[in-house]
């Protein structure tokens, strides 16, 4: 992971939150928009490809 990648901040709904971790929630969210039963296992890839594509890079 890039050092200032980890650290990177976005401002979202009026708040500042970590990057990834919106990223991981908006991952989830477009999940829940395509199959809104979708099985535990999708939400918890979805939270997880936030942080697998930081390392990747």
């Amino acid at each position: 992971m890039r050092g200032g990648e980890a650290r990177r901040k976005v401002e979202w709904a009026g708040r500042r939150h970590p990057y990834r971790q919106l990223f991981g929630h908006w991952l989830s969210d477009w999940v829940s928009r395509l199959d809104p039963g979708a099985p535990d296992e999708l939400f918890i890839l979805a939270r997880a490809a936030a942080n697998v594509e930081a390392i990747i890079k």
